[in-house]
């Protein structure tokens, strides 16, 4: 009989601390992916975008913190490369979550453009453009010192 008396309470024991391990960890893993988005990156600086005039109004807004831009699908450039000026910190992320989506300069041109003093990471992102015998995916802009 006292047998029978310490393995129920070591069984409802062996429950309760179950179950508040898995309240504790899913509380934290879920409030890890809400605070700091599926890839990482603070919600709070994550600007989404949709087309070139979007893309180009985010970089713009960055100052010298670092933003991520999320890429919610293929996104083409008609004209002028995408620049990231100098003291600005860009993280171009792709939102798909398999696979890559694409950011496709204009024929002949530089799709992107990285001054002296600007940052530039991408994450999940294909930098290519339109078929034409000039222009780069990335280029990147050094003042040389002599």
């Amino acid at each position: 009989m006292c047998m029978d008396v310490v393995f129920r309470i070591s069984h409802n024991w062996f429950l309760l601390v179950t179950s508040l391990l898995f309240v504790v960890l899913f509380s934290s893993l879920f409030v890890g992916v809400f605070m700091n988005g599926a890839n990482g990156a603070s919600l709070e600086n994550v600007i989404h975008f949709k087309n070139e005039d979007e893309l180009k109004n985010a970089v713009n807004k960055v100052y010298s913190k670092e933003v991520t831009i999320a890429l919610d699908n293929d996104v083409t450039l008609t004209n002028d490369p995408l620049t990231i000026s100098a003291n600005k910190d860009v993280t171009l992320r792709s939102n798909k979550v398999t696979g890559f989506y694409k950011l496709i300069g204009a024929s002949d041109k530089n799709t992107i453009v990285v001054e002296d003093g600007g940052v530039v990471r991408l994450d999940g992102i294909i930098v290519t453009h339109k078929k034409g015998v000039i222009g780069c995916g990335v280029y990147v802009l050094v003042n040389e010192f002599i």
